[in-house]
């Protein structure tokens, strides 16, 4: 069931890497919009957590935790781990199709990095209540924009579209600059997925591609998590 944030929360982006390759954004949510938002390139997981904490640290100690992170935060029990959300993905979106990589492909540093810092912030936030968001950058961006994800060859065009869609997030027009200054596609994936949770945390997308994942197939290791989504997808076999 998706919670709408009326008073504060944090919201951070994660996309899990190998090392220095760490993209991280955060935010303070505060009455539907975001300020103090920033985004960077941690070098380590651990570096990750340490921002984390910094943001929750002091009169913040006490506000719930919303994550958007793009990793696994289901596993398939089916061939190639293969989940129910990958169909939904695969089959509503053909153009992107190879984006979205059968889960026993993928590589160590996403699924684990990711995987520990959620963890890690589910044992450190319980007291606070933490929403866990998964999400897919890559088909993300498509399915906002109808084009390919390219960081390298459309740079700066994915960078203006971000901050577009940034637009009526922010509280502050000023914060548009810190998205202008993306340095890298795990920056610009971290934002995004920023972006999706707080779509989530807001009640503007209500669709949950984990809804439906057959529960004899499908494990959730860290519990109750979501993948919000902007669009309703019809459920082809």
């Amino acid at each position: 069931m998706t919670i709408a944030y009326k008073e504060e929360a944090l919201l951070f982006g994660y996309d899990p890497g190998g090392n220095d390759k760490h993209g991280f954004c955060a935010a303070i949510l505060e009455q539907s919009k975001i300020r103090q938002l920033k985004i960077w390139t941690p070098k380590t997981a651990v570096e990750v957590l340490e921002h984390i904490r910094s943001y929750r640290s002091g009169s913040r100690k006490e506000l719930p935790v919303i994550l958007g992170v793009d990793t696994l935060t289901c596993w398939s029990l089916d061939k190639s781990g293969q989940r129910h959300a990958d169909r939904l993905l695969r089959n509503n979106y053909s153009r992107v199709a190879g984006s979205v990589i059968h889960p026993n492909a993928l590589y160590g540093a996403m699924t684990l990095n990711g995987m520990a810092v959620i963890l890690k912030c589910r044992e450190e936030c319980s007291e606070t209540g933490l929403t866990i968001c998964e999400t897919h950058p890559k088909v993300l961006y498509h399915a906002l924009t109808e084009e390919k994800y390219d960081f390298q060859g459309n740079r700066d065009c994915m960078i203006d579209c971000l901050a577009n869609l940034f637009k009526a997030a922010m509280k502050e027009e000023a914060l548009k600059k810190e998205v202008c200054n993306i340095k890298n596609d795990h920056e610009f994936d971290a934002a995004l997925s920023l972006l999706a949770a707080w779509k989530h945390a807001i009640g503007e997308w209500t669709t949950d591609l984990h809804q439906g994942a057959d529960k004899d197939r499908h494990v959730f290791p860290c519990g109750k998590t979501c993948f919000p989504w902007p669009a309703n997808l019809d459920n082809c076999s």
